[in-house]
């Protein structure tokens, strides 16, 4: 990862093909986590959800995905972000996702609050503060 102090370039090579590509965050990267399960993509493929946490109190999900015929193939979305008014105001320092049995805990508890296809996130940042972001994906 190369970051300078106004940009954040992350870059993923294919070990398997020699190619390179980018992502450029506004800002330094300063926490990931990936989601605890992978998710079934509609064209077959193997996709991942990654969470980010930047300098600036933004979080963005992403969508990674990649078919087990053509590893080297690797997609990737933006799916999510925090805006002006949800981020934190101040550098996000960790990413925990609701792990699969804490879920299944939260199923039962609350079913009829939670969305099909939503995931939660909690956050916590330089401001003292942790937000818990419910994302559907």
């Amino acid at each position: 990862m190369t970051a300078t102090s106004q940009h954040a370039r992350v870059t993923a090579a294919s070990a398997c093909s020699g190619e390179e590509d980018a992502v450029t965050f506004e800002s330094a990267v300063t926490a990931v986590a990936f989601a605890p399960a992978t998710r079934p993509a509609p064209d077959g493929r193997r996709s991942y959800t990654l969470a980010v946490g930047l300098e600036n109190g933004h979080v963005h999900i992403w969508s990674i995905s990649r078919s087990d015929s053509a590893p080297s193939q690797i997609a990737y979305s933006k799916v999510w972000q925090t805006d002006r008014f949800t981020r934190h105001v101040a550098t996000v320092r960790s990413i925990r996702w609701r792990t699969e049995d804490q879920d299944q805990q939260h199923l039962q508890a609350h079913e009829e609050a939670r969305r099909p296809g939503a995931y939660e996130v909690a956050t916590c940042s330089n401001d003292h503060s942790v937000c818990v972001f419910q994302v559907t994906m």
